[in-house]
């Protein structure tokens, strides 16, 4: 039997599916809940179909001809994807080198010190893949666009967020004034984005920094009822777990039929997700959907890929590369299922 092949495509493939990555926030609870949209092509189309059907089915007399209901058709949407390109590189010298973890004088032979350090780092190659789309994720869900911007590419995404959404408090009309009327204002925001969005769906859920929630706690109208918010929060978390299983958003009780989650969590470039002074509203489903375009490498026959990944030899000075190909896009159906609010300045 011929011995099989660790850096060929298929086997790096396999290898790289059977990694379990961590949760990622954004990406995960986003953009996970749709079928993936994979296009033969440099570009990604998709179709917008209404969501809600607008009217009512009319009254007529049973002698009369019934009226013709007709079609309100679809948009199709087109997108370039953006294009990840990455390589690690295997050197012999990584062979004769102690791994972590190994016993001092060594038990491994050096090349299985070198299946050791390919495992590690196709896993930082997928680490490094989901960070890039955890970082589109979170923009996207937050403004309602999607920034591409690397070596020979610069372009901005507009889904269309409807510009009354994503606003910003400063002043005594912020939640900075403890006086501030909070329940009335959740109002008004619920209803603007219900009235936004293509299912009329009220927001219910809000990630805040730790600055919003202590502006949130010392704001009178929840002081009044403290004792209930902190109790909805202890009967919510037996309910619904949810969102819990994730590090760093922590929940904090319900106020104005809104249910407040603590995110200090920083993204995979160190900068935090929400601010400190800001608000994520949201109905917790922007019908979000992944998309990948066509793998630009005559290996992959030119055809859709979420990940693509080969190997080759350079054979002076003797090295093996091991690269990861995608060329993924996130879109969104519904981008005014969502606001970013900076509740004070």
């Amino acid at each position: 039997m011929a011995n099989l092949d660790i850096y060929g495509t298929y086997y790096l493939a396999g290898v790289f599916d059977q990694i379990v990555p961590e949760a990622a926030l954004f990406l995960d609870t986003f953009f996970s809940k749709y079928p993936v949209i994979q296009s033969n092509s440099e570009k990604v189309y998709f179709d917008d179909v209404p969501g809600k059907t607008k009217g009512a089915s009319p009254f007529v007399s049973p002698r009369r001809e019934s009226p013709t209901f007709g079609r309100e058709g679809y948009e199709t949407s087109e997108f370039k994807p953006a294009y990840i390109k990455e390589k690690i590189d295997l050197t012999p010298d990584l062979g004769f080198s102690r791994i972590p973890g190994e016993r001092f004088g060594g038990e491994y032979s050096p090349m299985q010190r070198l299946e050791y350090y390919l495992a590690q780092d196709l896993r930082r190659l997928k680490d490094r893949w989901r960070n890039r789309m955890e970082l589109m994720a979170a923009e996207l869900v937050k403004t309602g666009k999607l920034t591409v911007k690397g070596d020979g590419i610069d372009q901005q995404l507009d889904f269309g967020r409807d510009k009354s959404l994503n606003i910003s408090l400063a002043g005594d009309n912020s939640w900075a004034s403890p006086e501030f009327k909070m329940r009335e204002f959740l109002n008004k925001r619920r209803s603007n984005m219900a009235s936004k969005n293509r299912r009329n769906t009220s927001p219910n859920i809000a990630w805040i920094g730790s600055d919003a929630e202590e502006m949130l706690l010392r704001n009178l109208e929840l002081k009044e009822i403290v004792s209930d918010f902190r109790r909805d929060a202890e009967v919510r978390l037996r309910l619904s777990p949810g969102l819990q299983s994730f590090e760093n958003l922590v929940y904090v009780g319900n106020f104005g039929n809104v249910d407040f989650f603590k995110l200090e969590a920083k993204d995979p470039e160190g900068n935090p997700f929400i601010g400190p002074k800001q608000m994520l509203l949201t109905t917790g489903d922007i019908h979000g959907v992944q998309m990948f375009g066509a793998i630009w490498d005559l290996k992959a026959k030119l055809v859709a890929n979420q990940v693509f990944m080969k190997s080759w030899e350079v054979e002076s000075p003797s090295t093996r590369f091991v690269e990861l190909q995608s060329a993924p896009i996130l879109g969104s159906f519904d981008p005014n299922c969502a606001e970013l609010i900076n509740v004070a300045s």
